[in-house]
C-alpha cells in the first residue's frame, strides 16, 4: 500500500537526517582536538558578507570574517558557521593554532554542536526505533505463522486508529473475539493497521470470523491473518 511505503520511506529519511546531524555536531565538536597547539584569544567579526543564489533563488550561509591578534600580526579569517545573532564588531572567543593562525575555531560552535546532536538524536531515535519496531513485527509475524496454535476467533467490528496517521489518513483495525476452550476465558483481538477500510469487503464476502496465529505459552501474542483483506484491496 502507497502509505505503508510512505511509512518506511518516513523511518529512514528520518534516520538519514538523524545520523547527518550527529556527524556535523561529532565533527564540530572534536574540531578543537584538532588543533594540535591551540591558544586562546579574542576575535572581532570584521565583515559578514549576505550572499545570494540566483540558480536556486535563496540565500547562502552568510560568509562571516574574523579579525583577530597573534604576535602583533593581525589575521582574518572565515568562520564555517553563522548565527543570527552576529554582527560586524562582535567579539568572540576563538582558538588559533599556534604553528598556524589561520586555522581557528570559534568557542561558540561548541554550543552548536551540542543542537546538532541533540537533533540528530531525535531524529535517529525516531526514525531507528520505527524501523526497529516493524523488524520486530515482522519477525513475530514469521514466527506465529511458523510456530504458533492457528485459532479461529470471530468478527465484531472495525474501528478507525484515530491515534495514528500517515500524510493525514488514519488507518483501520478489525476486532475479534476468541474464547479459551480450555478456561473459556474471553479475549478482545486486534488487528495489525490496515489502510483501507475493510468493512465493505466484510459485507461482501460475509466474513463471520477470521484465523489467528496465537503463541502457544502466551496469549498475548498473536496476529490476525487479513490476507483475505488485503489481497482483495490490493
Amino acid at each position: 500500500m502507497k502509505e505503508e511505503k510512505t511509512e518506511k520511506f518516513l523511518w529512514k529519511l528520518f534516520t538519514f537526517i538523524g545520523v547527518v546531524f550527529l556527524i556535523i555536531g561529532l565533527g564540530v565538536l572534536i574540531m578543537p582536538f584538532t588543533i594540535k597547539n591551540k591558544v586562546e584569544t579574542t576575535g572581532v567579526i570584521s565583515s559578514i558578507n549576505y550572499k545570494y543564489d540566483e540558480s536556486s533563488r535563496k540565500e547562502d550561509m552568510p560568509d562571516v570574517r574574523v579579525s583577530y591578534i597573534v604576535d602583533g600580526q593581525e589575521y582574518e579569517t572565515a568562520l564555517s558557521y553563522y548565527s543570527s545573532t552576529f554582527y560586524e564588531g562582535k567579539q568572540l572567543k576563538i582558538y588559533y593554532d599556534q604553528n598556524n593562525p589561520q586555522k581557528i575555531h570559534a568557542k561558540a560552535e561548541s554550543s552548536l554542536a551540542y543542537i546538532f546532536l541533540g537533533l540528530g538524536a531525535v531524529f535517529a531515535g525516531i526514525g531507528g526505533s520505527g524501523i526497529v519496531i516493524k523488524s520486530k513485527k515482522q519477525k513475530q509475524i514469521n514466527y506465529l505463522k511458523a510456530n504458533g496454535n492457528l485459532i479461529t476467533a470471530d468478527y465484531i467490528e472495525t474501528k478507525i486508529n484515530a491515534h495514528y496517521s500517515v500524510n493525514g489518513k488514519h488507518p483501520y483495525n478489525i476486532y475479534c473475539r476468541w474464547i479459551d476452550p480450555n478456561n473459556t476465558k474471553e479475549y478482545l483481538l486486534k488487528s495489525k493497521n490496515l489502510w483501507e477500510n475493510p468493512e465493505n469487503i466484510i459485507s461482501e464476502k460475509n466474513i463471520t470470523e477470521f484465523p489467528v496465529y496465537m503463541d502457544k505459552n502466551n496469549t498475548d501474542s498473536y496476529i490476525i491473518d487479513t490476507s483475505i483483506i488485503e489481497e482483495k484491496n490490493n
